[in-house]
């Protein structure tokens, strides 16, 4: 009699110890996971590059031949490549083609707002009324360390009428591998209506209105 229930509690013992052992088992797959951090919501995309829309500043391109303008501009443009933006071998000549259509070089004014795509050549006479400028064109072919770029005047004639650009004409610059990059990094001068300082759009018509 004693030693069937000592077998009857070592039997107990065992199924208990095997019961135990499936509750643990089904308790670890049953345990509910905690839940993931939730994730932050998506990132705006980056603002479209700034463009400037005929409502907000309009002007004009005509195209005009002043030839004495032209060269002179065309001649400080070349003195800036080297003395201002280190091209020591930048070399201008005039072009004998246009590389873009005025069309085209309106829209790249407007689209490069807020990019240095414009030197300020100077040379204006005094109480002048206008702007002397270079302008670097986009997507056109050229040589490597070639640049196109387009001579032109912004005047502003009279108070209250929208600003003009006379375009001279064009020029290829060689040599000046890079430039468009370094009208960016080059510091700006102490006056940004110095002669060989890169401006943008914007800079030049803030110019010209206080002429």
């Amino acid at each position: 009699m004693q030693r069937s229930t000592i077998l009857f509690g070592l039997l107990s013992l065992m199924l208990l110890t095997m019961l135990q052992s499936v509750l643990a088992v089904g308790g670890r797959r049953a345990r509910v996971q905690p839940l993931e951090a939730e994730l932050p919501p998506p990132s705006s995309p980056p603002p479209l590059p700034d463009v400037m829309t005929s409502s907000r500043q309009p002007f004009r391109i005509h195209e005009i031949g002043f030839r004495g303008q032209y060269e002179s501009s065309s001649s400080r443009l070349e003195y800036f490549l080297r003395n201002r933006y280190d091209h020591l071998l930048a070399h201008v000549e005039p072009a004998h083609i246009s590389p873009i259509s005025v069309d085209t070089l309106e829209q790249q004014i407007r689209s490069h707002a807020t990019r240095k795509h414009f030197i300020r050549l100077g040379g204006e006479g005094p109480n002048s009324h206008e702007i002397r400028l270079a302008f670097a064109v986009d997507g056109t072919f050229q040589g490597d360390g070639q640049k196109y770029f387009s001579i032109l005047t912004l005047r502003r004639l009279q108070p209250g009428f929208d600003p003009s650009f006379d375009l001279l004409g064009y020029v290829k610059a060689s040599g000046v591998h890079g430039i468009v990059d370094r009208l960016h990094t080059v510091q700006d001068r102490l006056r940004l209506d110095w002669p060989g300082q890169a401006l943008t759009s914007y800079q030049v018509f803030d110019q010209i209105r206080d002429l």
